[in-house]
């Protein structure tokens, strides 16, 4: 699949939508500019597709193609990808574990309050947080020294 020239993304810098497709074209080998809706480039840009003030996430695809809030299987069919299985069924092979209770994509890096998915913002919660965290460092430590 070739790169598009052109990918822009207008969306907010904590907007979980606007990570997941910067994720997705990162992933992918596409490059992507990103722009702030509030940035004078942001806001030339969407004024440039009619979408001034737009409180969604756009994407413009050569300066042409505009997409709103798209998900990302619309963005890979308008980026041209597309995949059909052959088969029914699939093997696959999951090695390690799965991530214990507040740990990061990272093995062994746990995390606690505001820098975790869905966390509450509340003082309360981070500082049980942490004191769990605390416990499961211990047991993935103990499960390294008996690896």
């Amino acid at each position: 699949m070739p790169a598009r020239d052109t990918v822009d993304i207008v969306g907010s810098a904590d907007g979980t939508e606007s990570y997941a497709l910067r994720d997705f074209l990162t992933r992918i080998d596409q490059p992507y500019s990103w722009l702030e809706p509030e940035s004078g480039e942001g806001r030339a840009l969407l004024g440039a597709h009619g979408r001034e003030g737009s409180a969604r996430t756009v994407v413009v695809l050569d300066g042409a193609t505009v997409l709103e809030s798209p998900s990302l299987e619309v963005l890979a069919d308008a980026l041209g990808i597309r995949y059909s299985p052959k088969r029914r069924e699939y093997d696959l092979i999951v090695i390690g574990r799965p991530p214990l209770t507040l740990e990061s994509s990272i093995p062994g890096f746990f995390v606690a309050g505001d820098v975790r998915h869905g966390s509450t913002k509340r003082v309360s919660a981070a500082v049980g947080e942490g004191a769990m965290a605390v416990s499961l460092v211990h047991r993935y430590l103990e499960e390294r020294r008996a690896a």
